[in-house]
């Protein structure tokens, strides 16, 4: 999501190269306010003062930049349907803007819309293809049913944008899918150097239990339900841990836990009940 944050050196430019049009103290006191609250997260107050600058200067031809920043505002407040009128209006006046698009995709995959996020992403990139956050989100949401672009728009957006850790482990688990364990590894570790998170830690532990070192897993997994010890998945990992070593006491155990806590009860039978009849080597 981008939050237009230098609203007022824009809107003296527009209006310098406008020549016509002038902005009153007012109308910038507004917007300056508006950008301190957002910075501040006070939405309440922000929709306020974004609502006064628009009603003190109706016709003014850069009002998009506040319509795009009333309807993030609108996001935050829980208000769906004002915050896509806001974009609405402001696509409106702008209907090239990168910023009002990218803003209404985020808006859309807030409030789980993904297909309406998917069309403003493409829509934004469209016009302009460099933009790093888009091609994260647009990445993230081909990666099951396109895997060949979501790994396009993730390196595009990992070499815009590097370090992000989100499209690091992303990378990673494409990588993983492909069979490419070393390097999905690789990416898991720099996205958990970056930050730390228990889901990316499951995967990448996971990984590191089935295919990997072993006793180094289980040390792993032991830190990191220290850290985190109402993580179901870790509970769940923990579990097939025991299961491999043969305490299947220990594994029901953590089995039960991981449940408690609000495991996938999918994700618990795919990853222990189809060992269940097989054995497995002793670490």
């Amino acid at each position: 999501m981008k939050r237009v944050n230098i609203i007022i050196l824009f809107l003296i430019g527009v209006c310098a190269s406008m020549g016509a049009q002038t902005l009153t103290h007012r109308y910038v006191e507004l917007a300056d306010s508006a950008d301190r609250y957002m910075r501040l997260e006070r939405w309440g107050d922000a929709e306020r003062v974004i609502i006064g600058a628009l009603k003190h200067e109706p016709a003014n031809p850069s009002n998009w930049l506040l319509w795009s920043n009333l309807g993030v505002v609108r996001t935050h407040r829980e208000n769906y349907e004002g915050a896509m009128q806001a974009y609405e209006i402001g696509l409106a006046g702008a209907p090239r803007s990168t910023v009002l698009l990218s803003n209404r995709a985020w808006t859309s995959l807030a409030f789980n819309h993904p297909e309406d996020a998917m069309a403003d992403l493409n829509a934004t990139l469209a016009l302009d293809s460099l933009q790093p956050w888009p091609l994260k989100m647009r990445g993230l949401l081909s990666m099951a049913k396109s895997p060949v672009k979501a790994r396009r728009d993730l390196a595009l957006a990992d070499s815009l944008a590097p370090d992000d850790p989100a499209v690091l482990a992303a990378i990673a688990d494409l990588e993983a899918a492909d069979g490419q364990i070393e390097k999905a590894q690789t990416y898991y570790e720099r996205s958990l150097k970056l930050r730390p998170d228990p889901d990316v830690t499951f995967r990448t532990l996971l990984i590191m239990t089935e295919k990997g070192d072993f006793k180094t897993a289980q040390s792993r997994t032991s830190e990191a339900l220290a850290r985190w010890p109402k993580d179901p998945n870790l509970h769940l990992l923990r579990a097939l841990q025991h299961q491999r070593n043969y305490d299947f006491d220990a594994e029901l155990r953590e089995k039960n836990l991981a449940v408690a806590y609000g495991a996938d009860i999918h994700l618990v039978d795919r990853i222990l009940n189809k060992r269940s009849s097989k054995k497995s080597a002793t670490y």
